[in-house]
C-alpha cells in the first residue's frame, strides 16, 4: 500500500540547508496540525543516510491528515535564528492519497 507524504527543504538566504527550524503548520481555519515524533507534520524528517542537504526537510502533509477532496489551503511557517518565511500551499484528497496542488518545494529565510 503507498503511503504519500510531502516536505520541504528550509534553507538560509544564501542557499546553505538549516537543520533547526520550527515550522507551523496550520489549515486555513486556523487549526495547528501538530507534530510529532516520528516525523509527521513539522518534524525533521527521518535522517537516514541521506545527504546534508536532505537533514533540512520537513514534512509537512501525509496521507494521515484528513484533506477534502475539493482541496484546502494549508499555511506553513518556518523559523529559525530570528528569521521567518511564510507560504500557502494548496492540498486535496483524490479519494485515496493526498496530493499537493500547490505551494514551493523550498523555503527561504528572509533577512
Amino acid at each position: 500500500m503507498e503511503y504519500r507524504s510531502y516536505a520541504v527543504r528550509v534553507q538560509t538566504a544564501s542557499g546553505q540547508p538549516v537543520t533547526d527550524a520550527r515550522l507551523a503548520i496550520r489549515r486555513s481555519d486556523g487549526t495547528d496540525l501538530a507534530c510529532t515524533a516520528d516525523g509527521q507534520q513539522g518534524c525533521v524528517a527521518p535522517r537516514g543516510d541521506r545527504p546534508s542537504s536532505a537533514l533540512s526537510t520537513y514534512t509537512v502533509m501525509t496521507d494521515g491528515i484528513p484533506i477534502s477532496r475539493s482541496g484546502e489551503n494549508i499555511t506553513v511557517t518556518a523559523t529559525s535564528d530570528g528569521k521567518s518565511v511564510v507560504s500557502v500551499f494548496r492540498f486535496q484528497n483524490d479519494g485515496c492519497h493526498v496530493r499537493k496542488v500547490s505551494g514551493p518545494d523550498v523555503l527561504t529565510l528572509g533577512d
